[in-house]
């Protein structure tokens, strides 16, 4: 019996996480794939390098670990896995075959840790571990209690510090807000962090708040917004990246605001449409996850950018306040850290599934990115032919783009799919669509 088109594209492995080691020696990616004849996903940490080298197992993990971060020093990697029973965290040396269990909090770990400047902590989001028995009746105090892809929202993620050494751990939220992306300031006093699911369902989207030393959680000027991610400069301002701010109507535009150290807010306008949201239908979220839009090095920021179907990377420095379009052309990328080797991103298009690649940017805006080799089990099928259309709409004349996919190496009429999604501050475009394949 031979394998369905889409079973084959899911035996491929695709990225969902990288992380890149302090210097950029090496890549932590977390790869995910349905084996053929398999309905269970496997999951594993493997260890790239940026400069071409092989990649490598991360001896300390095993097959559904995942979600790796390095240590600042780049010798140890915190990681989450359920070899207890429930999401937790591990952390191991680098060249280490058994890790140290540092967390037994009550709820799953969720989502990837952020160490602390001098590595002997650890933030990141976990609930509380309630439990609701939904065979007796219940009582909720949401509006919206369940969501699609999450379930119930009874046990919301909280913000979580803990000792790398002795495993202690402290709660830094404990609310009815939803937590994420927790993220230590340059000095290790403050936490970013992201709340949304407001459980009065007053306020719209997700919020950034920051973390004081003492616990008081403050609030910056910033919109909310549909996602939200941050970045802390080297001068200890936050820059925060909105997505579809909140107002009267929600901005289709993302907003770019910098949080100074006094609480000022500046926002910052950018020549170019930035974030980017394009919509790919295939596991390796990392190549359109809002979580991977922008990029520090020192004072200079990388960012995503959106132009219509495409996404692209602009830099944006810190100390002149100058722009330049670095990565552009027919792809969608995400900038996930600049190394000596150059840029490494997520990228990918239409007829490529995502991968992760070092671009080198005095090559020009259009440098090819070289592929960073994984472990391959099952290469990816033949992809369609893909041709890309623009029509102008009748009403404004702007662009409408169309990406047109058919059998490769057939010709003359066939039935035909159409698959809409409407921009233009989100689109079908540069992204694998394994629906359309």
């Amino acid at each position: 019996m031979t394998d369905s088109v889409t079973a084959q594209w899911l035996a491929h492995p695709y990225p969902v996480h990288a992380d890149v080691a302090p210097g950029g020696s090496r890549v932590a990616v977390t790869t995910t794939r349905i084996p053929l004849g398999s309905p269970t996903e496997v999951q594993q940490i493997v260890l790239l390098d940026p400069a071409g080298g092989e990649p490598r197992p991360f001896p300390a993990a095993q097959p559904g670990d995942h979600t790796a971060a390095w240590s600042p020093d780049g010798r140890r990697i915190a990681f989450i896995t359920e070899r207890t029973g429930t999401p937790q965290v591990a952390v191991a040396d680098v060249e280490a075959t058994e890790p140290v269990f540092v967390t037994t909090l009550p709820g799953p770990v969720a989502g990837p840790v952020s160490w602390s400047p001098d590595g002997t902590r650890i933030a990141l989001t976990a609930g509380r571990g309630r439990t609701v028995d939904r065979s007796l009746p219940w009582r909720t105090t949401r509006g919206v209690y369940w969501f699609d892809g999450i379930g119930h929202l009874d046990d919301g993620p909280q913000v979580w510090t803990c000792d790398v050494g002795t495993g202690a751990c402290t709660m830094s939220t404990d609310d009815e807000w939803w937590w994420s992306q927790p993220r230590w300031s340059p000095d290790g006093t403050r936490l970013a962090a992201v709340a949304g699911f407001d459980p009065d369902e007053q306020a719209f989207g997700q919020h950034v708040r920051i973390i004081e030393p003492d616990g008081t959680v403050t609030s910056p000027a910033v919109p909310s917004g549909l996602t939200l991610v941050t970045a802390w400069a080297p001068d200890s301002s936050l820059l925060v990246l909105v997505s579809h701010p909140a107002g009267p109507l929600p901005d289709a535009d993302e907003q770019f605001h910098r949080v100074f150290p006094d609480g000022t807010v500046q926002q910052v306008t950018a020549p170019v449409q930035v974030g980017g949201s394009v919509y790919g239908d295939s596991p390796a979220l990392i190549g359109e996850a809002f979580e991977t839009a922008m990029a520090m090095h020192g004072t200079d920021l990388y960012v995503r950018t959106h132009r219509g179907g495409r996404m692209g990377v602009a830099r944006h420095s810190l100390v002149d306040g100058s722009w330049d379009e670095v990565l552009t052309g027919a792809r969608s990328i995400s900038p996930l850290a600049m190394t000596e080797h150059g840029l490494v991103v997520a990228e990918q298009s239409a007829d490529t599934p995502c991968r992760i690649a070092v671009i080198a940017l005095d090559s020009g805006p259009s440098a090819t990115g070289t592929p960073l080799p994984f472990p391959d089990p099952v290469p990816a099928p033949t992809a369609a032919e893909v041709h890309r259309y623009t029509v102008p709409s009748p009403h404004d004349g702007a662009l409408l783009e169309a990406w047109h996919l058919r059998p490769p190496g057939v010709d003359g009429p066939l039935p035909t799919v159409l698959l809409i999604h409407g921009g233009p501050g989100a689109a079908f475009g540069e992204m694998l669509n394994i629906d359309a394949q």
